[in-house]
Formats: C-alpha cells, sequence, structure tokens
C-alpha cells in the first residue's frame, strides 16, 4: 500500500542580492511520521531529502548572516570616522586658537592704545589754537 503525501505547491524564492535559490519546503512531508509500510530505504530517502534542504537553509541563513555583518562592520567603521571628522577640529581649535586670540587681543589693544593717544594728540593740538 503506497503511503499517502499530500502535495503542497512548491515555490522557489530568489535573494536579490545572493541569487541564492532558497530550498523548498514540505511541510506535510516534514510532519510525515513513518508508516509501518514505509521501507527503511524510503525512510532513509526521506531524511537525506530533508539533511539536503536543511543544509541548503543553513547556507542560504549563513550568507545573509555574512552579509549583514559586513555591513554593521561598515557602519561602526564609519561612525567611528564620523567622530573623528567632528572632533578633529574641535580638538585643534582648544590646542591652537587660544595663542592666537591672544596675539590678536594684544595687536587690537595696541591699536585702540594707539588711537587714544593719536586723539590726545588731536586735542592738544586743537587747545593750543
Amino acid at each position: 500500500m503506497p503511503s499517502k503525501k499530500k502535495k503542497i505547491t512548491k515555490r522557489k524564492f530568489s535573494l536579490k542580492k545572493n541569487k541564492m535559490e532558497v530550498p523548498e519546503v514540505d511541510q506535510a512531508h516534514i510532519l510525515e511520521e513513518p508508516t509501518p509500510d514505509m521501507t527503511t530505504r524510503e525512510f532513509h530517502e526521506d531524511l537525506k531529502e530533508l539533511i539536503e534542504k536543511n543544509i541548503k537553509w543553513s547556507q542560504v541563513v549563513y550568507s545573509q548572516n555574512k552579509a549583514i555583518k559586513h555591513r554593521l562592520t561598515m557602519m561602526v567603521l564609519l561612525n567611528y570616522i564620523k567622530i573623528i571628522i567632528i572632533l578633529t577640529p574641535i580638538i585643534l581649535g582648544i590646542i591652537y586658537l587660544p595663542p592666537l586670540i591672544a596675539d590678536m587681543l594684544a595687536q587690537y589693544n595696541e591699536v585702540i592704545n594707539n588711537g587714544a593717544s593719536f586723539q590726545d594728540a588731536i586735542q592738544k593740538f586743537l587747545n593750543k589754537q
């Protein structure tokens, strides 16, 4: 007596990036228990088929995980680069700007002081006349 197997429509999916074929899944076949009329050979063939599908699924999952890991690594690396790009000018500004500002203020005070003495000179000249 042949074993009764339900046929489920088989679908093939392909992953866009990896172009790997996802193995077909026959859920009724997976849940099927060996029947007394099923020979050992048929049982082993079914078991072999399930193991092959499992290996294919594992390969698909592995390739997806590898791509995800690569993407996450790149994201972390780019975040470090962003932090460096933002912090480098700030740190350089903290180091180099205080002496530059001090020099600029010294020159500004010199100009202001000279300007005040120039005004005093003009006042003195006007007062003489």
